[in-house]
């Protein structure tokens, strides 16, 4: 299936990119933040909250996981189990863009909650902290 899109005519394809995220494995982190979230927040659920834990976290796991396979792109190519993947295939040339792909989606989740925890307070009508 992803033999398409990788073939697709594009600068920046994106398929590499979604691969680095390890998308699979931050499923199953929002799972458990998610129970966590259900579990801890009594009756009521804030949607607000609860889609910024659910953003936050997939773009701080995806991030992590893209810095992780610029980190390991030497033994990945070496590894028969990894060297399919996107870095040491050079479909993501050069590598460092792996690494700013990784760190952007990490600022962005280190940035996503708080801001939006003082626009809520905004509209609830409290003081900005």
């Amino acid at each position: 299936m992803t033999e398409g899109l990788e073939r697709a005519a594009s600068p920046l394809p994106v398929s590499p990119y979604i691969h680095l995220m390890k998308l699979r494995i931050a499923a199953l982190l929002l799972l458990v933040a998610a129970a966590g979230y259900v579990s801890t927040s009594g009756p009521r659920i804030d949607p607000m909250a609860f889609g910024t834990l659910m953003v936050s976290g997939v773009l701080a796991s995806g991030g992590a996981s893209a810095i992780n396979h610029y980190i390991d792109r030497d033994l990945d190519a070496v590894m028969h189990r990894t060297s399919s993947r996107p870095l040491p295939r050079r479909t993501i040339d050069p590598p460092g863009r792996a690494l700013a792909f990784g760190r952007s989606h990490h600022a962005a989740a280190r940035e996503l909650a708080p801001a939006l925890h003082r626009a809520r307070r905004l509209v609830r009508g409290a003081a900005p902290q």
